[in-house]
Parts: C-alpha cells; structure tokens; sequence
C-alpha cells in the first residue's frame, strides 16, 4: 500500500468509526429504552425481581446486538462517505483514481472485521443471552402465588404450613412486607407460631424467600403425642424459609435460537432456520457493507441526499426477507440451500445493477430506467 492509499484508508477509517460509535450508541439507546417497557409490563404480569429487570433487558439488547452493529456500520459508512461529497472529498479520490471499487476496496479491511464480529455476536453471544432470557422468564414463572403475602388471607404453603396474618404493608421494596400478629401452623411438625411483628425478605440473590418473625412464641406438640408434652418456647427473632428458588435447576432452553453451533447441525428445519439466520447476519452485513458505499455517493452541488433513508429501507427489507425464508426453511426442509442463497444472491443483483447504473453501463447499451 502506498503511503497516499495508507493516509486515505486510515482518514476514512475514523470517520467511519466515529460515525459508527455514534449510531451504535443511538440504536443502542433506543432498543434499550423500547425493551425497558416491554419488560416492565412482562415483570407486572410474571412478577419479576427488580434485581431481575435490568438483566433481563440488557441480555434480550445483547441478543439483538448483530442487527444493531450492521444497521449501524450501513449508516455510518453512507452517513461519513456523504460528508466527503458534500466536501468535494471523493471528487478528488475519484480524480486519483479511486472509483467506487477502488473505495470499497480501501474499505474491506474494516468490512471484514465487522463482518468477522458480527458472525461472532450472532453465533455465540446471541444464543447465550437467549438461554439467559429465558432462565430467567422461567424461573420468574417458578415462583408461586404466595410470595406475595396476602392481608386477612389464610395461605397455604407447599412445605404444609398455614399463614395468617390481618395486617400487611408493602413497603418501598417491592419484595419485602411488615406483617403483624402473624399465625403460622406447621402440620408436618405439629407446631404453631405465633409473633407480633414479622417481615417477608427476598434474598435477591439467590432468590429464596423468608419470614423473618419478631417478639413470639412456639407451641410444640400441640395434639399431646407420644412425643412428649406441649412446649412453648419464647424468641426473640426467628427466621423460617418459606420458599426455596430452584431456578437455578431449570434447564436452558431446548428451542433452536437457544442451541450453540454444533447443536445446529442435525437436520431438524427449526435448526436449519436457525443457521440459515444466523449465518445471513454477517453475511447481509457484508453485502449491505458495500452496497453502502453505492447509496453514498451523490453530487456535492445536489442539496438532497437519502442515501440514509434509502440505505435504512434496504437494510429493513433485507432482513425481513431473511425472516421470511427463515421462516420457509424451518416449514420446510428439502430446499434449504435454495432459500439459504436467495436472499443474498438478490442483493448482491441489486448491488451489480446499481454499480452499472452508476458508470453508465445502462445508458451506454440504450436502456433507460
């Protein structure tokens, strides 16, 4: 590389990185801000921790990561080659010989390291962040009723103990409770508890739920067994579990967008959908990659440019007809290489027409568009 190509390529490199921070960042912000809702609501229906929601939106963002870097890098090469237009920049560059190819060429370093990150997001962060959404929607799930302690309410807990209690406030916490005179029956051990005060706390960590009891009494061998007699014992404190999490006990998800690589490769459509996504990720970026380069270019004195809303809806329609042939693919099974190449080969048509159209190959055969 000559020492002109050197200090083109690194000029363009920081504008497009730049640019491409930039955009990161916005994206970023505005699918957080969308899944911040999303799971708010989805935490008032399934009763997730508050220690559960920022996890849970930051994983489902993680697993979108692939779409956000190549939707990114397409408007941030059309958004920083532009700028150039406008600046007469690439009329000097095509003047020194640097076309459209000679521009894609400079630039397919940092394509292919995209490229190369994005393959990496879409086939082993993506299915990680799926199995954590999905741990942690289910052991929300998991979770009874009866963590959520009820006033003037009899309840009956899994480990056969009754709970009664005529007062119960919520607090700022929303997985903690004041309880008062609180009435607690064990019939497995035959006892009855029996406490002014008390508080229900959640171990955010590891998820278990206790009823820590203040100032009572506990009444042994209540039916007069064998045992012995009745014994009354007075505590100051007493702490009973009365919930244990096994959430961590919950398998990963068994669905296809959940399965690392090597489980992909049985032949089951659902798998097969699921490669066909997962590898177009990397490969849309890289056509969409140069195609960008195509959308960017414009005339300086021209004082409208959408290559941005043109690049934004290519991009849109080239992802959703990689849904669509995912979708045939996981229907159906005995044309997978067909519906994997389809979507790819037709924009890469689309780049070839619109790189003829730009040098004029169309006009020069007689053709008008």
């Amino acid at each position: 590389m000559s020492f002109l190509s050197f200090k083109i390529t690194k000029y363009l490199y920081s504008k497009i990185a730049t640019s491409f921070i930039f955009i990161f960042i916005i994206l970023s912000l505005i699918i957080f801000g969308n899944q911040f809702f999303l799971v708010l609501a989805q935490s008032l229906k399934n009763g997730l921790y508050s220690s559960e929601l920022f996890p849970l939106m930051f994983f489902k963002v993680l697993r979108d990561s692939s779409f956000i870097i190549a939707l990114s890098f397409t408007l941030a090469t059309i958004l920083s080659i532009s700028k150039l237009n406008k600046s007469s920049e690439i009329i000097v560059l095509n003047s020194a010989g640097y076309g459209d190819l000679g521009l894609a060429r400079l630039l397919l370093p940092l394509f292919l390291v995209l490229t190369i990150i994005c393959g990496l997001v879409s086939f082993f962060i993506a299915p990680m962040s799926t199995s954590k959404i999905f741990h942690i929607n289910e052991s929300a799930k998991s979770r009874p009723d009866y963590i959520f302690i009820k006033e003037g309410t009899f309840q009956n807990f899994k480990n056969n103990i009754t709970f009664f209690s005529p007062k119960v406030e919520q607090t700022e916490n929303k997985n903690k409770q004041i309880l008062k005179d609180i009435f607690i029956y064990n019939s497995d051990e035959k006892k009855i508890l029996l406490a002014n005060n008390g508080e229900k706390v959640v171990n955010e960590l590891t998820g278990d739920v206790f009823l820590d009891l203040y100032n009572g009494s506990i009444y042994e061998n209540i039916d007069n067994n064998p045992r012995g007699p009745a014994k009354i014992t007075d505590f100051k404190k007493f702490r009973i579990l009365i919930f244990e999490d096994f959430s961590k006990e919950i398998l990963f998800s068994k669905t296809s967008d959940a399965k690392n690589f090597s489980q992909l490769l049985f032949y089951d459509p659902k798998d097969l959908a699921e490669f066909f996504f997962r590898i177009s990720s990397p490969l849309s970026m890289l056509v969409m990659a140069f195609l960008s380069v195509l959308l960017s270019q414009n005339s300086p004195r021209s004082k409208r440019n959408f290559g941005l809303a043109y690049g934004l809806i290519i991009y849109i329609v080239y992802f959703n007809s990689i849904i669509f042939f995912k979708d045939m693919i996981s229907n159906s099974d005995d044309y997978f290489f067909v519906y994997m190449l389809t979507p790819h080969i037709l924009f890469i048509l689309i780049f070839i027409m619109i790189y003829f159209f730009r040098n004029g190959f169309f006009i020069s055969q007689g053709y008008k568009l």
